[in-house]
């Protein structure tokens, strides 16, 4: 494979991108709508959402998306590392 396939675009071109992938879409997105932009299932859409990934807000039992907070949120986090939960549990020795 091409490695310039791998590369990601200058911020600019970053921008001009997510315009072009937003472009024609309303203001205020499905759960559908995300699923069909990304290019996953709404399944993930949903675990996003309830997992604070992508922005949305809930109203009733229907989640929406802000097209113009999606397309900062994906301009910002180009694989921003999280941070892991380590676990402090240790065993205790039994030399009584």
């Amino acid at each position: 494979m091409r490695p310039e396939l791998w590369t990601l675009p200058v911020s600019g071109e970053r921008e001009q991108a997510l315009d072009a992938l937003f472009a024609g879409r309303p203001d205020v997105l499905s759960v559908e709508d995300v699923a069909e932009v990304l290019n996953v299932t709404r399944t993930n859409v949903y675990a996003w959402l309830r997992d604070g990934v992508i922005p949305g807000y809930k109203l009733g039992t229907t989640w929406r998306v802000l097209r113009d907070e999606l397309k900062a949120t994906m301009a910002t986090g180009a694989n921003a590392q999280r941070p892991r939960i380590v676990s402090t549990h240790t065993e205790e020795s039994k030399d009584s």
